[in-house]
């Protein structure tokens, strides 16, 4: 009976990290975007890569990203970005 008490309350503390986590993401690409939007592109750039690092990947990160660089003037980075947009997508 002790097991399956660690056992939930261990389960409980995943999915509640977890869903911090993801929230933590959505924070930090709304603040990319709202960077973007105002042309604030090395910001967006360092947000876009901290969601990066945190193991989340999507088509639309990478484009974002890769827009980013884009606008930023670095257009070797922004390829990679958007091939890797196109091969997720």
């Amino acid at each position: 009976m002790k097991a399956l008490k660690k056992i939930i309350i261990l389960s409980f503390l995943i999915i509640g990290f977890n869903t911090t986590y993801a929230d933590n993401n959505e924070l930090l690409i709304q603040q990319a975007n709202s960077a973007y939007n105002q042309a604030l592109y090395d910001s967006a750039i360092v947000l876009y890569n901290e969601v990066l690092d945190s193991k989340m990947e999507s088509a639309d990160l990478y484009y974002n990203l890769g827009s980013a660089y884009f606008k930023n003037q670095n257009m070797p980075m922004a390829i990679l970005y958007f091939e890797k947009a196109l091969k997720l997508s």
